[in-house]
């Protein structure tokens, strides 16, 4: 788990700015957190400046202007009037990961808010906000949670990392059986996790072994979770390097490795890759450094890394093929950005720019990789 000097730092941990109806989302140093929207032109990401605005849940203000969405002070009500400060969240230091699906804004800041398109009005469909003892199995409201990043399923459903008890968490938005365990709909279910301490394994059933710090979560094309599970070990003990988990959702051949339904791999890095070595190599022998702070799926299926410690975006390849103007082979990482001399300039090749502590990545308007980038 990471610590963080100040609170510019803390606002860095916006992962996933751009979420996935184009809208880039960005966080206020001062005067509290807030979750803001712009159209892609004016956002503070690496991205194509040239695509239409899209709509802005609750505003309709002029191309280039920067909205709030979410956030201020105050008590229940418009997303505007409410804070978005949860005194029990993890050290991604709020909020942490926006997504965009079904029209809403999910936003993971501890507890997890909901900010209607329709209405513009912020809810809370998991976490209390106070500190507590995990959930499992009752209401999703009731639970006190550590969500520091958010993903939303095909059928609907909440997919959190909890940074602050080491698991994967599933909100249901319909009783049945989802991730191979009977769901009642509001309510919390661990997919990932023992909570116990530890880096954990590979190859093992997904809630028997122990997650280091998960602080942001995606879904791919198959419906396997993606866990970016942090080095930096949440109790003391010796520093690990971070590593990319995948919860197989069936079994089946998944980045280069053979998968079982409900086990969990390491996909990418190890406990001793504290450096930022492999590119070209096998992904699961490259180090990606201690903090692997945001993960997403691209079009093409392979996984997209910010690497903030490395200063790189990373791509581990899911198929064999040319991607980002590199051939790749599936279950091997390449760097596409960052980790150059080249300075922060705009229309250099994007492997000679220097990013500075890149903490989220997330699609661009034409599904190119967008990563929070400060100059």
């Amino acid at each position: 788990m990471r610590t963080y000097r100040n609170s510019v730092t803390a606002a860095r941990r916006v992962a996933g700015a751009a979420a996935a109806a184009g809208i880039a989302v960005a966080l206020l140093a001062s005067g509290g957190p807030a979750a803001l929207a712009a159209p892609a032109g004016a956002s503070p990401v690496m991205g194509h400046p040239g695509a239409p605005a899209p709509h802005v849940p609750g505003a309709a203000g002029p191309g280039g202007i920067i909205t709030t969405v979410a956030g201020g002070v105050g008590g229940p009500g418009p997303g505007t009037s409410i804070s978005l400060a949860d005194a029990n969240g993890p050290s991604c230091r709020l909020p942490n990961t926006v997504t965009a699906a079904a029209g809403n804004l999910y936003v993971a800041e501890g507890s997890v808010r909901k900010v209607s398109e329709r209405t513009g009005l912020l809810t809370t469909p998991a976490g209390t906000g106070a500190a507590g003892p995990p959930g499992a199995g009752g209401r999703a409201v009731s639970a006190p949670l550590g969500a520091c990043g958010i993903a939303v399923d095909h059928a609907g459903n909440l997919v959190i990392a909890d940074e602050l008890r080491r698991r994967i968490d599933v909100v249901p938005a319909s009783t049945g059986t989802s991730y191979g365990r009977a769901m009642t709909a509001g309510h919390l279910y661990p997919v990932a996790g023992n909570g116990g301490p530890g880096a954990g394994g590979s190859g093992v059933p997904a809630l028997r072994t122990a997650l280091n710090s998960p602080a942001d979560v995606a879904l791919d094309a198959a419906g396997n979770i993606v866990i970016a599970d942090e080095g930096t070990p949440q109790f003391p003990g010796p520093e690990r390097g971070s590593r990319v988990r995948v919860v197989a959702e069936r079994t089946g051949t998944f980045y280069g490795q053979k998968m079982t339904k409900g086990d969990i791999y390491t996909v990418a890095g190890s406990v001793a890759g504290l450096g930022g070595s492999g590119d070209g190599g096998p992904a699961v022998k490259a180090a990606i450094g201690e903090f692997l702070l945001g993960i997403r799926v691209d079009a093409a299926g392979n996984l997209v890394l910010a690497t903030s410690d490395n200063f790189r975006i990373r791509v581990v390849a899911a198929s064999t093929g040319t991607f980002y103007g590199q051939p790749m082979t599936a279950g091997d990482i390449y760097t596409v950005a960052g980790g150059g001399s080249g300075g922060t300039a705009n229309g250099i090749p994007a492997a000679q720019a220097t990013l500075m502590d890149p903490d989220g990545v997330g699609p661009g308007p034409r599904r190119e990789p967008a990563a929070l980038r400060y100059p």
